[in-house]
């Protein structure tokens, strides 16, 4: 079994998995907390600009 349980930028973070082999467990485990960083991040680029990344975005002055 393994557990990760921490804070990133003040939001709580949590994943526990188990599996029958060491390696397989960590990976698993790896997996889940990415994809909490993946839907956070979502999040996060979604409120900022509406739904549009800053990077995506173009000005006026970028078309001169």
């Amino acid at each position: 079994m393994a557990e990760v349980i921490g804070t990133v930028n003040g939001r709580p973070l949590q994943a526990k998995t188990s599996t029958r082999e060491m390696y397989a467990t960590i990976d698993a485990l790896v997996d889940r907390v990415d994809a909490q960083f993946r839907k956070w991040k979502g999040r996060l680029v979604s409120r900022k600009s509406g739904g549009t990344r800053r990077s995506q975005m173009r000005t006026d002055a970028d078309l001169l």
